[in-house]
């Protein structure tokens, strides 16, 4: 649970008023984690601007000379011209200090799906550019009626294919992702789990995470005794957010098969949340007794209180819904801002 909270601070940086979710044709179906962000927006969000995001992102991209040389050959607007981002992923993504066992086997497979109005011919240039520059030249495969571009990443040959009338980059460590993607996508997930938290996003999220709980990851959880009554109840999660004056988030998670979903929600409702809150409380009881010591660490406990009491929940099916707001005061704090002063 700790995870996905910090999961959810990182998307509050990328988040963006938008539409319908990502078709799920473009998932392989042995995915297990995928997320999504629509930088176009994010450009225009009140919330960001307000923040400062948008000159924070467009001053990154400025400073970094290679990226800046790359898009500008390729006549590309990150902030205007490109409509989302998928990723999937067969593996958790910090999922870190595998074992000597899963290091024989870890061999995690990508796919990340760029989605918006780009020039085809500028971009292909700009690749074979890129790679001649860098004494790695790409290379142009042909599979049929298709035309792909490996580039030589150390490692693993990555893959890139261009579908003009879906208006969409693919880009993947697996040959086969991309030749599918460019064909009319995949079937189902394999994960029925991944499946239904898909399923409970509302399709109206700024931008979203969602994942299967693997054993290794409900084995950190349990390390963590006040996520302890959780850790053994959850099968998979999604997590969206929406950007209005402030941060609207919907953490859904999705109970393990043959356990009630009831028991998921008291574990939520009646463990974790007041443990979490009563943690809270104690430190900042035992930080008042020395107010001239009082910081920014006061404040952004203050506000995490606040957030973790707006927490509603709601059950339906196998799906526990957790809804809470990101107040303008904690994203302050959490950036490490001076509160304002009247």
């Amino acid at each position: 649970m700790r995870i996905l909270i910090r999961l959810a601070m990182l998307l509050t940086l990328f988040a963006a008023r938008a539409g319908a979710i990502e078709p799920e044709k473009f998932l392989p179906p042995d995915t297990v984690f995928v997320g999504m962000v629509r930088p176009r927006q994010v450009m225009t969000s009140a919330l960001a601007k307000s923040q400062g995001w948008d000159d924070l992102l467009k001053a990154k991209v400025a400073t970094n000379g290679q990226a800046q040389e790359f898009l500008e050959n390729v006549g590309l607007n990150p902030f205007t011209q490109i409509d989302s981002v998928l990723i999937a992923s067969t593996v958790f993504p910090l999922l870190v200090n595998p074992t000597p066992e899963e290091s024989t086997s870890f061999k995690p497979s990508y796919l990340v799906t760029f989605r918006g109005n780009f020039q085809s011919k500028r971009l292909i240039k700009a690749l074979e550019s890129l790679g001649k520059e860098n004494g790695a030249p790409v290379k142009r495969i042909k599979v049929d009626d298709l035309i792909l571009w490996e580039l030589p990443v150390p490692g693993a040959p990555v893959y890139v294919g261009i579908h003009n009338q879906q208006k969409a980059v693919f880009l993947a460590n697996r040959k086969e992702d991309v030749i599918a993607c460019i064909r009319n996508g995949f079937g189902e997930l394999k994960s029925k789990d991944l499946a239904a938290a898909l399923t409970s996003l509302s399709g109206k999220e700024s931008a979203w995470l969602a994942g299967t709980v693997t054993g290794k990851v409900r084995a950190n959880l349990a390390l963590n005794p006040e996520f302890q009554a959780v850790a053994d109840q959850m099968e998979a999660w999604a997590i969206g957010a929406d950007l209005s004056d402030i941060v609207r988030l919907g953490l859904n998670l999705v109970a393990r098969k043959g356990k009630p979903p009831e028991a998921l929600k008291d574990a939520l409702e009646k463990r974790l949340l007041p443990d979490l809150l009563e943690k809270i409380a104690k430190t900042l009881e035992s930080r008042a007794k020395y107010p001239e010591k009082a910081d920014l660490g006061d404040r952004t406990l203050k506000a995490y209180q606040e957030s973790l009491k707006s927490i509603q929940l709601t059950t339906s099916g196998r799906v526990i819904g957790l809804k809470f707001d990101l107040t303008g005061a904690l994203l302050d704090s959490i950036q490490g801002k001076e509160e304002k002063k009247p």
